[in-house]
């Protein structure tokens, strides 16, 4: 084993304590994104030194999705969560008819209001935080594995063109940017999912998910089933089960195994949506 080779192992090891140790702060339900943003940010560092410098062992330890859980799914979460609450005591206020138990809840109903406004700030910073992240990470995985990667990418050549060592690390590497693609076009569907527009937009989302499948078509299982899942809050069953179909197909070398359920529930839906057309 190389020095540089070490190096990265003891990062890695380095960065899983200190992401064990987020965990175990965040067992306290009153601790907030803002309250551990050094040790995320420190966190994000580490594994990002991982994916750039071995991405073979990145993606063997799945550092990816452990970036990607601890980060900025984990703080996405928590203000969602936030947002339903407030929301669920300001509707429950607005549906009551007028009378002496309404009066006496306003002041929650206030109370949640202001709640909402400001996680509601506070959500869309950490949405905008991690895009920005996950797009200059993409650029930096680009510039730090050179011309191949942009070959694959673009599709000018092949990912099983050269030595095996070679092949496998570029495609860990393809793996990498993937997965990327596919968080940022989460990200973007989270956005939307809660924006105040009432004519909602996933043009942004399936753009995100769709460059996921360019990078790596062979083993694009999970941005299929993304696609598949924006498809559904557009009532497009069809486009749904083609894309569910996708990323159960054998084209797909680890096929997303939550979207055998999600297939057998749109197979219910589509003969509706014949029906009705």
């Amino acid at each position: 084993m190389s020095r540089s080779d070490e190096a990265i192992l003891s990062i890695l090891a380095i960065t899983k304590q200190r992401q064990e140790r987020l965990v175990a702060l965040l067992r306290d339900d009153k601790a907030r994104p803002s309250d551990t943003e050094g040790l995320r940010s420190s966190i994000r560092e580490g594994y990002e030194q991982v994916m750039l410098h071995c991405p073979e062992t990145a993606v063997l330890h799945d550092v990816d999705h452990q970036l990607w859980k601890t980060c900025f799914y984990g703080p996405v979460e928590h203000y969602r969560s936030l947002m339903r609450r407030s929301a669920k005591v300001v509707q429950r206020y607005n549906d009551e008819r007028e009378g002496e138990g309404r009066s006496a809840r306003k002041a929650s109903a206030v109370a949640a209001r202001k709640e909402l406004k400001a996680t509601q700030i506070e959500f869309k910073t950490c949405i905008a935080e991690a895009s920005t992240f996950y797009q200059g990470l993409i650029r930096r995985l680009e510039s730090a594995h050179g011309k191949a990667m942009i070959a694959a990418l673009s599709g000018t050549s092949s990912i099983d063109a050269g030595s095996d060592e070679a092949v496998q690390s570029l495609r860990s590497r393809l793996v990498t940017v993937s997965r990327c693609w596919t968080f940022l076009g989460d990200l973007a569907r989270y956005k939307e999912l809660h924006s105040d527009m009432g004519s909602k937009d996933w043009s942004t989302a399936r753009a995100f998910y769709e460059k996921a499948v360019t990078a790596l078509p062979s083993s694009c299982g999970n941005p299929h089933n993304q696609l598949a899942v924006t498809a559904t809050y557009q009532d497009s069953e069809v486009v749904a089960l083609y894309h569910y179909a996708r990323a159960l197909s054998g084209m797909t070398h680890q096929p997303f195994s939550p979207v055998r359920v999600a297939a057998k529930l749109t197979l219910r839906i589509v003969p509706v949506f014949f029906r009705s057309t």
